[in-house]
């Protein structure tokens, strides 16, 4: 296997990334490149608790590194950060898309219930 296989892989473990579970809600993708970018795989899987993203980035950052004979540890791990960060924001989207729908009239998205007139008017 030479270089471009294994980018090759990478970029199609990307691409997959959406169809993993989504994280919990609330997680911030800037945050998450820093923590994955920071602290490797170890990092990245911290923020998000989860044990999958773990062995998916230190698999990639293992396998490359062993690959450029050590060369690519920096850009892998700053994979690490990228990944981090992808998954976040697909998992943000996937709770947008199951979030219900506003209720009819609800321009504001607040409440449903009008306004009270104000005495004295």
């Amino acid at each position: 296997m030479n270089n471009q296989h294994f980018s090759h892989a990478v970029a199609h473990v990307f691409k997959e990334s959406d169809k993993l579970a989504p994280f919990r809600p609330g997680l911030n993708p800037k945050v998450g490149f820093l923590c994955g970018f920071l602290g490797g795989p170890l990092g990245g899987a911290a923020y998000t608790h989860s044990i999958n993203d773990f062995w998916i980035m230190t698999a990639i950052v293992v396998a490359g590194t062993v690959m450029t004979a050590g060369i690519g540890l920096v850009p892998l791990w700053l994979c690490c950060g990228a990944w981090t960060a992808i998954r976040i924001r697909h998992s943000n989207d996937a709770h947008r898309r199951s979030a219900p729908p506003p209720l009819p009239g609800d321009v504001s998205g607040s409440s449903s219930t009008p306004p009270r007139p104000q005495e004295g008017a």
